[in-house]
């Protein structure tokens, strides 16, 4: 882990918990149960993550030659609240039970009103829902209070609406590949590069740079940084998702096979097997036995190598957009160390 990642994580974490404490206090004087509702919420979102995107929202805001470090902090936890928001909803899309080795927001609920209904998983799904709906006002409260010129808030307003705009494309898109016969890899890169390189790169850099008043230049090195390393995040992603330690991914390494996803190792895997192989790819039974030939063809087609492959390629074409630009030292020093990190990381 970077040294100063650590530290900006750490700094986004305090602010976090300093907004979850004031909304907490604010549900409870309401209603005691709302309190509980929003207490969950903030275990969840401080449950684990990354919290790439308000680090990138910072870094960004650097690029953009902004002055006020510190409100760019303070403004930088929108994203991740936005991001939490997504999760709790893909959560239930997905039918998943475990996120960052923790139960998902929806079964959480279903536990807390089971004595209160006599249909707790309905009831907990549907507090969920709302949960993260509230999650997303949450963070567009935290962007429109930020301590800048209101110009500069309403053109920030503007990106983060294209990035939900650019990862509902993609979460569209994935939901309906899940189901389609014959998919390639060129639509599978683009599902990448709408619900990941755009949303979980691009879209937090340019949002803090855009409060910083960043020119065209400085958005177009960032697009340029950002769109390989997003698609090679997320190849690292389900390279994790498939063969990830459960102890350190917190999710099964079974959930996309089970859930028959389209990605990059399984495409490729069914274009380069033969025979025994191709059956076992296409009906699968999904016992553990079933799973694990699964996983071993994709080793054994290349497919495995060729995702580490692309991935790597990928980095280093980012790592030479972000070294041949205008950026300072210190932020392509980060961008650089970032890249390495993306697909080096274990969780």
């Amino acid at each position: 882990m970077i040294k100063k990642y650590a530290l900006l994580q750490k700094s986004i974490n305090q602010r976090l918990e300093a907004f979850f404490k004031h909304k907490t206090n604010e549900a409870t004087g309401i209603s005691p149960f709302l309190g509980k509702l929003v207490k969950e919420k903030r275990n969840f979102v401080m449950a684990g993550g990354k919290r790439i995107r308000p680090v990138l929202f910072y870094i960004g805001y650097l690029m953009g030659d902004g002055k006020d470090k510190k409100a760019a902090l303070d403004a930088s936890i929108c994203i991740e609240l936005i991001h939490n928001y997504l999760l709790v909803h893909d959560d239930i899309i997905d039918q998943d039970t475990l996120r960052r080795g923790k139960p998902t927001l929806h079964i959480t609920y279903k536990t807390l009103i089971k004595n209160l209904s006599s249909s707790p998983e309905h009831l907990g799904t549907s507090l969920a829902i709302v949960g993260g709906d509230i999650l997303a006002m949450y963070g567009y409260e935290a962007l429109s209070n930020a301590t800048f010129p209101d110009n500069k808030k309403l053109q920030a307003i503007k990106v983060l609406n294209k990035i939900l705009s650019d990862v509902t494309i993609g979460q569209d898109l994935d939901i309906l590949y899940a189901s389609k016969k014959k998919v390639t890899i060129q639509e599978i890169l683009r599902v990448a590069e709408y619900k990941t390189a755009k949303y979980t790169i691009e879209g937090p850099l340019k949002l803090g740079a855009t409060l910083a008043g960043a020119n065209k230049g400085t958005l177009k090195v960032i697009s340029d940084y950002a769109l390989p390393l997003g698609i090679a995040f997320q190849i690292h992603d389900d390279i994790l998702g498939m063969f990830g330690d459960k102890k350190r991914t917190g999710k099964s390494s079974d959930s996309d096979i089970k859930q028959h996803k389209q990605n990059l190792l399984l495409l490729y895997a069914k274009e380069h097997s033969r025979g025994d192989q191709k059956k076992t790819l296409r009906g699968a039974k999904l016992t553990t036995s079933g799973i694990e030939r699964v996983k071993k063809i994709v080793k054994d087609t290349g497919s495995l190598d060729h995702a580490q492959a692309l991935s790597r390629q990928l980095v280093e074409q980012s790592k030479g957009a972000i070294r041949k630009s205008s950026a300072s030292k210190e932020v392509k020093e980060f961008l650089v160390e970032l890249a390495d990190y993306i697909i080096a990381r274990k969780s």
